[in-house]
């Protein structure tokens, strides 16, 4: 019945109604082609995590765990690698149906923590001021991979963990997908929701939460330090159609009853058959030529944003580009590295590289 009046009040006074609006791409988020023109450093495998150890830097890769400087001494830890953090001059990384592990520089894993809550979907890990490890988890009842079966049920069971001495202490949760934490001052985390497309601020102490950043114009992911603040990883962009009609809770119902995942209408890592996509008509404009300007489907953003709240730089990979799926990045030495899972790449770029087109 609420539906109902809902549906009749929009229909007599459109103007009562309100939708969540979709926050445009602009100041410090202009579009521009900078990832296209990055260096691969690696490629052929969905890289999806990384972080800097030492001069090195640590990448995930299915179930697998390498350095940049050296690719093939891969070390499989029999699930697949969801986060890493730094341990010294080791790696702590979370996988999937395993739990929380370490593995030392000489390859030797240990175990960090098993419990339930450790063990599935942990989206991303990080060292406090104090050395305290935390972790975000996406979901308590999905797997790593199903972000989009959580987004279109609006489900918000994801929580922070504060992770010490194999126990998992919650210290906040109903979150909405919470996607990437990194060390904010003052016991303090800074924590990306990505559902919730925004950054929020967490007290690891005691779970106090305020909102730093609301209505994002994409989803946000992993997020590192940088010398100015943090930089974020996008590997989602919101579009106006896919917002629209996840309003729609009977749209959503028959969506999910009748068509097969992959083709839902929300956004995606990587656009593998447009021929099949929803959009198809909205993207591939004359002779198939995909316009830069198009709605997006899939799209590679990583941007930096200041301890005020402010992005002060961004570096995308627009609709007709290829650097798509933006899941981690790092800045060291005026560089960002970044995993890009959509695209199966590892790049790298200055940070004064941007080219406007």
């Amino acid at each position: 019945m609420s539906r109902l009046w809902g549906t009749l009040a929009e229909l007599i006074s459109p103007g009562t109604v309100r939708h969540q609006s979709v926050a445009p791409l602009e100041a410090g988020l202009r579009p521009n082609s900078a990832l296209d023109a990055a260096s691969v450093l690696l490629d052929g495998a969905e890289y999806d995590d990384l972080v800097p150890i030492g001069d090195d830097i640590v990448v995930s890769a299915g179930t697998t765990v390498l350095k940049l400087s050296a690719p093939s001494a891969a070390v499989d830890l029999g699930g697949q690698v969801t986060a890493l953090a730094s341990d010294g001059g080791g790696v702590v990384a979370a996988v999937e149906g395993r739990g929380i592990v370490r593995l030392a520089p000489g390859g030797h894993v240990t175990e960090l923590c098993s419990i339930s809550a450790a063990t599935s979907c942990i989206t991303a890990l990080a060292r406090t001021a104090d050395g305290a490890l935390v972790a975000t988890r996406g979901s308590a009842s999905r797997p790593y991979d199903d972000w989009s079966g959580a987004l279109v049920r609006r489900e918000e069971q994801g929580s922070l963990l504060a992770i010490h001495e194999g126990v998992a202490r919650v210290v906040a949760d109903g979150l909405a997908w919470p996607s990437g934490v990194a060390e904010a001052g003052n016991g303090d985390v800074i924590v990306s929701m990505s559902h919730g497309t925004s950054l929020e601020r967490i007290g690891v102490a005691d779970g106090a939460r305020s909102t730093f950043f609301a209505n994002l114009p994409a989803h946000p992911g992993r997020i590192a330090a940088h010398p100015t603040g943090w930089v974020i990883a996008f590997p989602y962009v919101r579009n106006r159609l896919s917002e629209m009609l996840l309003e729609e809770q009977d749209f959503v119902a028959e969506m999910i009853a009748t068509i097969e995942q992959e083709e839902w209408m929300v956004p995606r890592l990587r656009n593998d058959n447009p021929y099949t996509s929803a959009l198809q008509l909205g993207q591939l404009r004359v002779l198939g030529v995909l316009k830069p300007w198009a709605p997006a489907r899939s799209y590679g953003l990583v941007a930096v944003i200041d301890r005020h709240g402010r992005f002060t730089a961004s570096w995308h990979s627009r609709v007709d580009g290829s650097q798509h799926g933006v899941t981690a990045v790092v800045a060291r030495d005026h560089h960002l590295v970044m995993a890009v899972r959509g695209s199966r790449d590892v790049i790298t770029i200055e940070e004064t590289e941007i080219h406007d087109s």
